[in-house]
């Protein structure tokens, strides 16, 4: 097992408009899974955001393996990882 496991890359076209309650509803089906819950904090945080002229955006998604890890490795990736258009998110396995 690797320290670091991409899990998923999902590349989302650019929109003029993108509202985030149109997409994120329990039941719709993002980048092959289905949403079955959406917690309160996101609800209050997100779901009446509007953003205009969204650009093509790529998103990847790994799973970190904390007890192989040493202090401060997931900075340092996480902060080796931000360039240009890519976002990560990143589940933490203890």
């Amino acid at each position: 097992m690797a320290l670091l496991e991409q899990r998923a890359l999902l590349r989302l076209p650019g929109k003029e408009t993108f509202v985030v309650a149109e997409l994120f509803k329990v039941g719709s089906k993002i980048g092959g899974r289905i949403l079955s819950a959406i917690g309160w904090n996101f609800s209050k945080q997100f779901l009446s955001v509007t953003e205009k002229h969204v650009p093509e955006t790529e998103i990847a998604a790994w799973t970190y393996y904390i007890r192989q890890a040493t202090n401060g490795f997931l900075k340092h990736w996480m902060d080796s990882q931000v360039t240009g258009r890519a976002l990560s998110l990143t589940s933490i396995v203890s």
